[in-house]
């Protein structure tokens, strides 16, 4: 998966950050207070990584303390083998920087960090989460020295615990939509996020949720003119739309496009074989002109595929 910024946009959401921590990630969130969580300018992390972390650390107060949350996104299809190893310095920076800038508690101690990943890729991922097992074993009387820092693993693609709506979760309800459900479930995830934002104070997160969906659509198979008919509503999750009708329409035309985009391309595959027995193996420049040709174009050359003296000919290339 690509990094998509409205996804990166919308995991800087504390309601989503609120909900992914307390469903999916081990802590004592019954006695946070959730009012209090804030995301962080990481200003002190290196200008090669700001761009892509800056804005994915958090806090909140634990009891009369502050945990830090550090939530990376990992967009990569296969998993890093030694991720374990990136977050230990991730972690080490946030901690100086703490210490830098006297955020302590109040017996002079480094407050409590949270490293968090959450890989969006659908391969299993078999790489180490603490750190000291990427580290030689051979020699036990240095494995005391060993650094240990042990992430939060976060695969998306296992994260769905209960029928949506069933459990009201902002995340579980972009984790559910993001594994390509059916119409049914998405129909059913998206009436609960109409009814979960039903408030004018919603109003932004929906924006926001808007904005994912629809390049959640262009990723998925309901794309092409789906979205397009669709630009011109900022909010699809506003109380008065008719998701049930829109969600109608999505699937009807990605279903009508889908047989266009098939025809299409049989009938491309049926050409290439008439000319692959008539003139031999198919050059480069050949299947360029397959792949760019219209219908009528693809029509025309099976006409002409007996009459046509050369492949030249046939396709129409001047020498």
């Amino acid at each position: 998966m690509f990094l998509d910024a409205s996804y990166k946009w919308l995991f800087s959401e504390p309601r989503l950050i609120e909900d992914l921590l307390r469903a999916y990630v081990p802590g004592p969130w019954e006695e946070a207070d959730f009012t209090t969580l804030e995301r962080v300018n990481a200003s002190y992390v290196t200008a090669s990584e700001k761009q892509r972390h800056d804005d994915m650390v958090w806090r909140l107060k634990v009891g009369p303390r502050w945990v830090w949350v550090y939530l990376l996104l990992e967009f990569q299809q296969e998993p890093e083998a030694r991720m374990a190893l990136r977050m230990l310095g991730y972690v080490a920076l946030l901690a100086q920087h703490l210490v830098q800038e006297r955020q302590l508690n109040d017996d002079g101690s480094i407050p409590a960090l949270l490293p968090v990943v959450l890989y969006t890729g659908d391969s299993a991922w078999h790489a180490p989460v603490q750190v000291a097992d990427l580290f030689d074993t051979s020699l036990p009387a240095l494995q005391p020295y060993v650094p240990r820092l042990q992430h939060v693993l976060l695969q998306q693609h296992k994260l769905v615990k209960h029928e949506v709506p069933a459990v009201r979760n902002l995340a579980q309800a972009v984790f559910e939509l993001e594994q390509g459900a059916s119409r049914q479930q998405v129909l059913a995830v998206l009436q609960a996020l109409q009814a979960w934002l039903a408030d004018d104070a919603s109003a932004p997160l929906r924006r926001h949720l808007t904005v994912w969906l629809k390049q959640w659509l262009r990723r998925s198979r309901r794309k092409g003119s789906i979205v397009q008919s669709l630009e011109q509503h900022a909010d699809w999750l506003e109380p008065t739309m008719k998701l049930h009708e829109k969600l109608d329409m999505w699937y009807d035309q990605a279903v009508e496009e889908g047989a266009q985009k098939g025809q299409h391309e049989g009938l491309a595959k049926a050409v290439a074989l008439q000319a692959r027995l008539r003139f031999g193996e198919l050059p480069a420049w050949a299947h360029e002109r397959l792949q760019r040709a219209s219908e009528d174009d693809l029509l025309g050359w099976l006409a002409r595929m007996l009459t046509a003296t050369s492949l030249e000919e046939l396709l129409g290339r001047s020498h």
